[in-house]
């Protein structure tokens, strides 16, 4: 019988730290310009400098990305946006701009979304998927200058592009050190958008976002405005897209990583289908009691507090997005079974380790609904004897039984998922188990909030 890897399972040391330029899955690589070593000198750009902006009006995100738009909901104290002070003389910052919504005039920013790292001069640090980039401009181009490095399992990032809301073809593939990318060109005069989408994981690197170049008399304006919807995310690697759009169940170094898309897991199309803002805490193979590479003792429960999963001295600042759902997908990895002698998770033990990661959550965000869910890979099986969907749902129940005031916490049971929806890399989830596992939990989700 062949070897079937519980989702959310160790996948780093199968990945490479080369770049590949590659063209499966209907995508090719971005090429980027100039020499790593030679930091760009950009040229019509307004300058991005940290600043505070928590009035910001917008726009909607592309069609089928992840989202109503990027940025952090208008209540909130909103660090994640970029205020431009324009220090060249070819970007007026004060462009009328006849597309703007209504409501207070805001300063240029560009909008960003996920956990941003912010203590580094040269510019915000991001490393979970489906992290978000936004910008509104004038200008005749678009590129971006990042510094990317590689991550656990090497690299590179991977980013989604959309130029006007529309999906551009190619992904965007990093290269470790400072780089321009272009994004787009010969642009026609008017108000236009950009959106990077992070597409891998943490573990596949971190990216230093240091500003857009809108070429020869751009400038940047006002951002898109956050939706009033937030949602977070926690999980392995089970709904962040791993791998989804490979043709597994084995996919080639190169192909592995270009698989990955964050806007293609369960956790992006719930995200795009009620039209909310959301973060990611999402790496694979971490469990609550133990991780699928078990020397491995940073389990989500240690990684949860902190921006950069994995540096230990970046810390999250809770406040500065509160989500009014938390959906949790982990498990998987805690009853894999990864040797001979391996056993799974002890019920007693998991079950402690799920009930303090709802107790950071609720100290958090005290009013949020939080699904407690069992991915549909998840089965009782296999492992053979681990029974690992029924130990999952007495430890959820466990913990929702042990909090009986509590009325916003819930267990959500995916169904069982077949051979035939588990051909993404590694024998994770194909698009099409991620699309039927959205449709399912969306209403769940509108039924409780009214959204």
């Amino acid at each position: 019988m062949r070897k079937r890897k519980v989702s959310g399972a160790w996948a780093g040391i199968l990945f490479m730290g080369a770049v590949v330029a590659f063209a499966a899955c209907g995508t090719t690589a971005v090429v980027p310009a100039g020499d790593a070593s030679v930091p760009p000198t950009p040229t019509g750009t307004a300058t991005t400098v940290p600043g505070q902006d928590s009035s910001v009006p917008d726009a909607a995100s592309p069609e089928g990305g992840p989202g109503a738009d990027a940025g952090l909901d208008a209540n909130v104290t909103d660090a994640n946006v970029i205020d431009a002070n324009v220090t060249d003389a070819s970007a007026d910052g004060n462009v009328t701009d006849a597309t703007a919504d209504s409501g207070p005039v805001v300063p240029p920013a560009v909008r960003l979304v996920g956990r941003w790292d912010k203590r580094s001069a040269a510019g915000p640090r991001v490393a979970y998927p489906g992290a978000r980039i936004i910008a509104r401009f004038t200008g005749p181009s678009v590129s971006v200058t990042m510094n990317n490095t590689t991550g656990f399992s090497g690299g590179p990032s991977r980013y989604d592009v959309f130029i006007d809301n529309v999906l551009v073809a190619t992904q965007l593939v990093t290269i470790t050190g400072v780089q321009t990318y272009p994004l787009a060109g010969g642009l026609p005069a008017g108000v236009h958008t950009v959106e990077l989408v992070k597409r891998t994981e943490g573990n596949l690197g971190v990216t230093t976002f240091m500003g857009f170049d809108f070429g020869a008399g751009g400038a940047l304006l006002s951002p898109p405005p956050a939706s009033p919807k937030r949602i977070e995310f926690i999980s392995d690697s089970t709904i962040d897209g791993y791998g989804v759009e490979g043709m597994g169940p084995t996919c080639p170094a190169g192909t592995l990583e270009a698989s990955h898309s964050a806007r293609a897991g369960l956790a992006g199309l719930v995200t795009s289908d009620l039209a909310a803002d959301a973060i990611q805490v999402a790496y694979s193979g971490k469990g609550l009691w133990q991780n699928s590479y078990r020397p491995d003792t940073d389990t989500m429960g240690v990684l949860y507090p902190r921006t950069l999963p994995d540096d230990a001295t970046s810390t999250w600042s809770f406040s500065e997005f509160v989500p009014e759902v938390v959906v949790i997908s982990l498990g998987g990895s805690d009853y894999s079974k990864e040797s001979a002698i391996d056993d799974p998770a002890p019920v007693a033990q998991f079950t402690a380790k799920y009930d303090e990661l709802i107790t950071m959550v609720r100290t958090y965000y005290p009013n949020a609904h939080v699904f407690m869910t069992i991915y549909a890979q998840i089965k009782d099986v296999y492992p053979l004897n681990y029974n690992a969907r029924s130990s999952l749902r007495t430890a959820i129940q466990t913990v929702i039984a042990n909090r009986p005031a509590d009325t916003r916490l819930y267990l959500h049971e995916m169904a069982e998922s077949v051979p035939s929806q588990e051909t993404g890399c590694q024998y994770h989830g194909s698009p099409a188990l991620h699309r039927s596992l959205a449709n399912a939990l969306v209403p769940v989700i509108r039924a409780k909030t009214g959204w």
